[in-house]
Formats: C-alpha cells, sequence, structure tokens
C-alpha cells in the first residue's frame, strides 16, 4: 500500500466512496460510505437557507391570516427557531396599482398567550414602497422570547388597503436554524 500523501488530489462527487469505521457494530467494522450520506448528516442539523416568494393574494389576506413560512412540526415539540437573518423585497406596486398597509409586517413567532415573541419589523414605509426595482431590506431583531414548537409567521395588524388592480408580491430570504432542546 502506497503512502497516502502519494495519491493525486481529487474534487469529490456525490457517490464517490470514502473509507470510515463503524461503530455500531462489535468490533467495529470498516466501511465505505458516499460523500453524499455524510453531507446529509451535516445537512440536517445545521443553518439553513430559504427564498420564500409571497403572492399578492397571500399579501392581500395577510392582517387576517398569517403566513407561515417554517413550521416546526406538532411532533417535535422540543424545538426552536432561531433566525440568523431576513431579507426581504417587496415588488409590483406603483402609484395606480397597490397594497398600501396601514401597519409594520412583523416575522414573528406563532406563540402562547403570555409569550412576548422575538419579531423582525418591515416598516410601512418598505412594505409599501413604489420604486422599482425595491431595494431589499434587513430588518433587525427586536428581542423577545420563544418557545418549544413556535412557527414562524409574517403577520399584521390590519389587512392592506387595495388600490387599482395591485400585483403586489413579495421575495423573503431567511437563514435560521432549529434547535433540538
Amino acid at each position: 500500500m502506497a503512502i497516502i500523501n502519494s495519491y493525486p488530489t481529487a474534487t469529490p462527487l456525490a457517490g464517490d466512496l470514502l473509507i470510515g469505521t463503524d461503530t455500531s457494530t462489535t468490533p467495529n467494522s470498516t466501511k465505505t460510505f458516499t460523500v453524499d450520506s455524510i453531507v446529509s448528516l451535516a445537512d440536517a442539523s445545521y443553518i439553513k437557507s430559504e427564498k420564500i416568494e409571497i403572492t399578492t393574494a397571500q399579501l392581500k389576506v395577510l392582517g387576517a391570516s398569517a403566513i407561515q413560512l417554517i413550521d416546526i412540526p406538532a411532533a417535535n415539540p422540543k424545538q426552536v427557531i432561531q433566525i440568523y437573518s431576513i431579507v426581504f423585497a417587496i415588488s409590483g406596486n406603483s402609484a395606480g396599482n397597490n397594497l398600501a398597509f396601514p401597519n409594520d409586517l412583523e416575522f414573528t413567532l406563532k406563540s402562547s398567550v403570555g409569550v412576548t415573541p422575538y419579531k423582525y419589523v418591515i416598516p410601512t414605509a418598505i412594505a409599501n414602497r413604489t420604486t422599482a426595482p425595491a431595494p431589499y431590506y434587513v430588518p433587525s431583531l427586536v428581542a423577545g422570547e420563544t418557545e418549544f414548537g413556535a412557527d414562524l409567521v409574517l403577520d399584521t395588524a390590519a389587512q392592506a388597503v387595495e388600490t387599482g388592480t395591485a400585483t403586489t408580491s413579495a421575495v423573503v430570504y431567511i437563514t435560521y436554524r432549529v434547535f433540538d432542546i
């Protein structure tokens, strides 16, 4: 067998095999693992990023119906969400055709009574922008509490007022982690 550093360097592919030790057997045994199987272990428990597109129809009923963005399944009651960042952009608003939100938009946790959840606030001046293309907005965290099983939602205190025929939509980029506690 050659010295390990004498082998050529290569960029691994998902199906390539790596040698490892299976500690679930007695005695431990040598096995091969795919690069993809190792990557999936890391992806299962670390930071995630998602792009979520919000439609005109969803924005029209916001205030009466929150938009669920990250779901904590009921089967996992000991999980909490930590948001690392949110990037938000609104588009499709024009002077003659728009949705005008009377209150700030809030990315917050759907929590129990008595819990003051943390939130990220999108001011009305940003949510109602008619600039094309609208710049991206990065809100700051307003400190608060979290609790087990609380989903992340987008909500506001009152529904938007439609002028003309709105084609307003939004895009949200969220970076987060779900912790098992």
